[in-house]
């Protein structure tokens, strides 16, 4: 793994745990909240809202959390 990679992995690893937290691990559109029984796996993803494709920031005011289905 180069370092680019590991910053990568790094930055959306931060950018999901923010998001997912500030949301309460539920669904902005439908309020799911699923969890394993090991409670170690969330069903709920983070989105971007301005994607990095179109020059979105990994900030929190840039994010959703969304479930499968919404994602």
């Amino acid at each position: 793994m180069t370092r680019t990679n590991l910053v990568v992995a790094f930055r959306r690893r931060g950018f999901r745990q923010a998001i997912t937290e500030a949301y309460n691990y539920e669904c902005a559109v439908c309020g799911l909240k699923i969890y394993s029984p090991d409670f170690l796996y969330w069903e709920v993803e983070a989105a971007h809202i301005v994607p990095h494709s179109s020059m979105g920031k990994d900030d929190i005011w840039n994010g959703l959390a969304l479930c499968r289905l919404h994602h």
